[in-house]
């Protein structure tokens, strides 16, 4: 078997999932970029989350399954409904690309290259470009639960350098693979048990990137394959930093409770010099909200 041949096989067992949340064009954009890649999944399924439906695709030409919940579910809760609706159709790869970014003409088949490189044994992500500036919005990132917080990290690899990383994570640095446009082998989503749905949304990757990491599967950055996402589609500021901090503690909480009260000492410590260098009180009272949220969560 060539080369090519592998890497349609690999294609053809793989389902790529889109969350669909606000924006239909958005939605729409995504979905194209899959099918109009070099090579495309055996299936794509849209999970409808949003208030503002998407569209059913025309009968002649039909995009992608769509699956309506009838509710908001989140990004975890979307992606596990995503993956087990058509149960009869069998996957080995699943690949998750934002509704909000679209990828590069030949974005799958990289990951899908990085992937046959890895022996099915990881979690692959596209490096991510922001769409207003061009530039590199994730290459590797880490979140660090001493102070509650993630941390990007450019590395001065050569061009074209696949960035892995098997390192088991630490109370120092939990390192992650982005969400944004990540593909999944079947195998580790068997042997961790899939998403972790009680993350509604923020902080799943790093959940879904830690235990993948514990139980042997490497995190991988494929340089070559590039999306391109539009950062400030989402949710409002004041609500994505409220629900980063309250996801950021829970995360804590999970695998380092011990950490709690030096961490959200530091948190606020940092939370203050925003507001007060930013001159936005939001940076305070939206993570003291988050924190609180969570706490409450802990006691339910």
């Amino acid at each position: 078997m060539t080369k090519l041949d592998e890497i349609a096989r690999m294609a053809a067992r793989t389902r790529a999932v889109v969350i669909h949340y606000g924006d239909p064009e958005l939605t729409i954009r995504a979905v194209s970029s899959i099918r109009a890649g070099s090579v495309a999944p055996g299936l794509i399924v849209v999970v409808d989350n949003s208030p503002v439906p998407f569209p059913d695709p025309p009968h002649h030409s039909v995009l992608a399954m769509v699956v309506r919940p009838g509710q908001n579910t989140g990004f975890a809760g979307g992606v596990t409904i995503g993956l087990e609706y058509a149960p009869h159709i069998p996957w080995e790869f699943a690949w998750l690309l934002n509704n909000d970014a679209y990828a590069e003409k030949d974005a799958f088949q990289r990951l899908l290259e990085a992937m046959a490189r890895a022996d099915g044994r990881a979690l692959i992500s596209s490096l991510i470009r922001d769409e207003a500036t061009g530039d590199v919005w994730f290459e590797q990132t880490r979140f660090l639960p001493w102070r509650m917080e993630s941390r990007g990290r450019r590395l001065a690899t050569p061009l074209g350098a696949e960035l892995t990383e098997t390192r088991r994570p630490s109370w120092r640095s939990m390192p992650y693979v982005s969400g944004t446009s990540l593909l999944v082998p079947s195998a580790a989503f068997t042997a961790i048990g899939g998403f972790d749905r009680s993350f509604f949304m923020y902080s799943e990757d790093v959940d879904l990137s830690t235990r993948s990491l514990r139980a042997g599967f490497a995190l991988v950055v494929a340089p070559r394959s590039v999306v391109v996402h539009r950062t400030s589609s989402g949710t409002h500021i004041r609500h994505r930093e409220r629900m980063v901090s309250e996801t950021s503690f829970r995360l804590t909480a999970k695998y380092y409770p011990s950490l709690l009260p030096p961490a959200i000492v530091l948190a606020f410590a940092t939370a203050l010099k925003r507001s007060i260098m930013r001159r936005q009180a939001l940076w305070m009272t939206e993570r003291f909200g988050g924190y609180r949220d969570a706490l409450k969560s802990r006691r339910r």
